[in-house]
């Protein structure tokens, strides 16, 4: 393997880069530009590192492994043709190259575990961390309160730091993939975490999905006051709050249920398709004060 390639994966799965595509070739018939084994990886801004053949076939690679991160899959399998037709049997995609075999690659998104960080463990928060492990997420609860901490209200597999949401929010080292959902008992707890978290971020850098609790005059004055004390509104206009998608319901449960779905839909990259329908955004509140 690609010494170039190993290096790099060992960055994305420590969480010091963004996540990439694997594409390896698996089978070959004829003559084909590269043979089985080669790899080639994929970076979320089109870099590359190795070669499965150069030319139109790597060209149709980088493209789908580009889909593959927008929309979160996980693995897939592609046959192409070089012989410049279709193939009949409809299982492969013609490149134009005129090599005159077929390529078949293995896709595979190489990333570390997506991370749930929940600031807030009542009733809501309570509710949505079991739903969270059970997503796949690796699971962080942060809440200062040892009655909430306990290890034995969860179920599921989570990581628990039992100290005060703002503080940890000031020094958690975040990633692009995190998701992060602040829901404390108290509002200016919640505002604090908010306002920790985006200081150290850039439009650039800011993780997959942030999202808070609160009404919608709540929502106002925090996103506000953050405004004046010099957060981006490009940044402000990305955060998630009110929180949840629009299913009706208002139990905790039923809210738990609308905040895992919410960011489900933003990791699949289904909100703006038209598909779900969340809360007002950010920017529709600022708008309407």
């Amino acid at each position: 393997m690609h010494a170039g390639i190993l290096e790099k994966i060992m960055e994305i799965q420590s969480g010091r880069a963004p996540h990439a595509v694997m594409v390896v070739v698996v089978a070959t018939s004829d003559s084909t530009p590269q043979s089985p084994g080669a790899r080639m990886l994929v970076m979320a801004n089109g870099g590359t590192v190795g070669t499965v053949g150069g030319g139109a076939i790597e060209k149709l690679a980088v493209d789908h492994a580009g889909h593959m991160l927008v929309r979160s899959v996980n693995t897939d399998y592609k046959q192409f043709d070089m012989s410049g037709i279709e193939l009949k049997s409809g299982s492969g995609k013609a490149t134009g190259m005129v090599c005159g075999g077929t390529m078949s690659l293995y896709f595979e998104r190489i990333a570390p575990p997506d991370r749930f960080i929940v600031y807030g463990c009542g009733h809501i928060g309570g509710i949505l961390t079991p739903l969270a492990s059970q997503c796949g997420f690796h699971v962080i609860v942060v809440d200062h309160r040892t009655d909430m901490t306990s290890r034995e209200r969860f179920s599921e597999p989570v990581e628990i730091h039992c100290t005060l949401p703002p503080d940890h929010a000031g020094q958690f080292p975040m990633q692009p993939a995190d998701s992060i959902v602040i829901m404390t008992h108290n509002h200016q707890f919640d505002a604090a975490v908010l306002g920790n978290l985006l200081k150290r971020v850039t439009t650039e850098t800011m993780p997959r999905y942030i999202g808070m609790i609160g009404s919608a005059r709540k929502v106002m004055i925090t996103l506000e006051k953050l405004e004046k004390e010099g957060i981006s509104k490009a940044i402000l206009d990305r955060i998630h709050t009110p929180i949840g998608l629009k299913i009706g319901g208002g139990s905790p449960a039923e809210i738990a249920v609308s905040v895992m779905a919410e960011i489900l839909a933003v990791k699949y990259a289904f909100l703006n398709t038209g598909c779900v329908v969340s809360m007002r955004s950010a920017a529709t509140v600022l708008a309407e004060s």
